[in-house]
């Protein structure tokens, strides 16, 4: 089943508004008339942005410059493994000095950024902080991106880092029964994708998969795919350019595994628990609330919650926001929930 609270069930029903206005047709929707009232004066100070190959090492190098280190509260470890095609991985670790001693439950952490940029240094505060908010230990993984590696580079990356926190938990000091995966974005598709690969292969399985607003679909054929082409926010030109840029010009054939484009999974039995959270104006709408129907109907336990009139990528802009503090709550209660129940 599908499980809300109260709160989450009503903003859900006035995302139905959402999603119904888009699936009218398949056209262009006006962010500045439709975005939340609290984050319009954020939304228009956003830039507009260009996506090309030549642009991907300006737009890499910027998201490192303005990042913000992890907080004083807690120690970061840098480990390595290696991918199935020998490639080293960075794996780095973030446990909260406050913490006491012995094995912490794990949240294991895959950043966002299309597919095309991202990196674990532009995500060491978010990730810092996870681990000081709940008091757990974080482990991220910093896996290959597009065009320079193409599929399966970053599943593969990613497979690797959390085989490594599997076998090492007793080293690393976390509880290999209480893990839990976090993808957001591109990352939040990496996740579902190791989520897949987890149980097809027999590792043991994460206590729940959290998805912020993941990148399931190469096939760009939903209408929220079609409705979203601001370029202010994750848009088609972005989508349709980050996809191809993974698959190698691929994007909508019929050639596609599950492990690169989840949606195309034909079975979901046996996935973990899932909660998934998107905003009621993201490109991702529609795939993420189809994934989630496909997740209930197969048997697992599913939350979805959907923000009405919150765009893509709105925590990186908008953080001190009430909406992005409320759903920030909700998927800090699921983790809670997953990682410290009996």
């Amino acid at each position: 089943m599908i499980a809300m609270d109260a709160r989450t069930e009503q903003t859900s029903k006035r995302s139905a508004g959402d999603a119904g206005t888009m699936s009218e047709a398949k056209t262009p929707i006006d962010l500045d008339a439709r975005v939340a009232p609290e984050l319009a004066d954020v939304l228009a100070q956003v830039p507009e942005r260009q996506v090309a190959a030549e642009h991907l090492p300006a737009m890499r190098n910027f998201l490192d410059s303005i990042a913000e280190p992890a907080p004083d509260s807690v120690t970061i470890t840098d480990h390595h493994t290696s991918s199935s095609d020998g490639h080293r991985v960075l794996v780095r670790t973030y446990r909260p000095i406050a913490a006491a001693a012995g094995a912490l439950p794990c949240v294991f952490r895959i950043y966002g950024g299309g597919l095309i940029t991202g990196s674990i240094t532009s995500n060491d505060w978010t990730s810092g902080s996870l681990a000081a908010e709940l008091g757990v230990a974080v482990a991220a993984v910093e896996y290959r991106v597009a065009p320079e590696a193409r599929y399966p580079a970053a599943i593969d990356d990613c497979h690797a880092g959390y085989t490594f926190i599997e076998k090492h938990a007793d080293e690393l000091e976390m509880d290999p029964d209480r893990v839990a995966i976090l993808g957001v974005s591109a990352g939040g598709g990496l996740a579902a994708a190791l989520a897949l690969r987890l149980r097809d292969r027999g590792n043991r399985p994460p206590r729940l998969l959290l998805l912020r607003y993941p990148m399931l679909d190469d096939r760009n054929t939903t209408t929220s795919s079609h409705a979203i082409t601001d370029n202010r926010t994750w848009s088609r030109e972005f989508n349709l350019f980050g996809w191809n840029a993974y698959l190698d010009g691929r994007a909508g054939s019929d050639d596609v595994l599950a492990d690169a484009a989840p949606a195309r999974a034909d079975d979901l039995a046996g996935f973990p628990a899932t909660a998934i959270t998107v905003g009621g104006l993201d490109l991702f709408l529609d795939e993420n609330m189809t994934f989630a129907q496909r997740l209930a109907a197969a048997g697992v336990d599913t939350e979805l919650h959907v923000y009405p009139g919150a765009f893509h990528g709105v925590h990186n802009v908008a953080r001190d926001s009430v909406l992005v503090g409320r759903w920030l709550d909700d998927e800090h209660r699921a983790l809670r929930r997953a990682l410290f129940a009996p």
